[in-house]
């Protein structure tokens, strides 16, 4: 089965999206283990893993601008 691009591209930025979640909350976690926090460091990675998710998937939403390829 053979995906087309468009398809390709909105599954990569789901697992891009869930896979920088993840890493932001495991690395809180161990931080906090590290530390002996809890769960300061779990809570600020996470959000600022879900705000660079958001930046991501707002910059891919964006129109790319018109290029003239005809210039050299």
């Amino acid at each position: 089965m053979q995906l087309d691009r468009q398809t390709n591209q909105v599954l990569g930025l789901a697992w891009g999206f869930g896979w920088r979640v993840a890493a932001g909350v495991l690395l809180g976690f161990y931080l906090d283990r590290w530390a002996g926090t809890s769960p300061i460091f779990i809570v600020v990675f996470a959000i600022a893993s879900l705000i660079a998710g958001v930046a991501e998937l707002i910059r891919a939403a964006r129109p790319e601008p018109h290029r003239d390829t005809n210039q050299s």
